[in-house]
């Protein structure tokens, strides 16, 4: 019980260290990507007019309606300083042809605005649910 509650206090202590150096610019190297921020990332004309980029541009991968699969992808990537993405991966998968199609349709998103610390943008890391729904 006792290492139960050390390894909760550790976890906590860690996180909050993690939290704090981040609130901070001049605790943040200019190349670290950060999780947290003042200002997060959103895409240039704001999330509902990404999400209709993805309506107009997912497109259901036939491999993966045959095998009548839905569900979301996970992808991550980095929002950089100048709002183009990097570092695209699948952080959970579906489908091989569900997971290629939610990484196309994220690298070629329009830019967005970059996160920012203490009004200076910041390389962040997100992940975007990208969903496959059968109709």
């Amino acid at each position: 019980m006792q290492q139960k509650i050390f390894l909760l206090v550790l976890l906590i202590s860690i996180f909050s260290a993690s939290a704090q150096a981040q609130g901070n610019l001049t605790d943040i190297d200019k190349d670290e990507i950060v999780l947290v921020s003042d200002d997060p990332p959103v895409p240039v004309g704001g999330m509902a007019q990404f999400y209709q980029y993805l309506a107009a541009e997912l497109r259901y991968p036939e491999a993966a309606k045959a095998d009548e699969i839905s569900g979301k992808v996970y992808v991550a990537f980095v929002v950089e300083k100048d709002g183009s993405l990097s570092d695209i991966k699948i952080y959970k998968g579906l489908h091989p042809a569900c997971d290629r199609e939610a990484e196309r349709v994220v690298s070629n998103s329009p830019p967005w605005l970059p996160g920012k610390v203490n009004n200076a943008p910041v390389r962040m890391r997100l992940l975007l649910p990208v969903q496959f729904i059968l109709r």
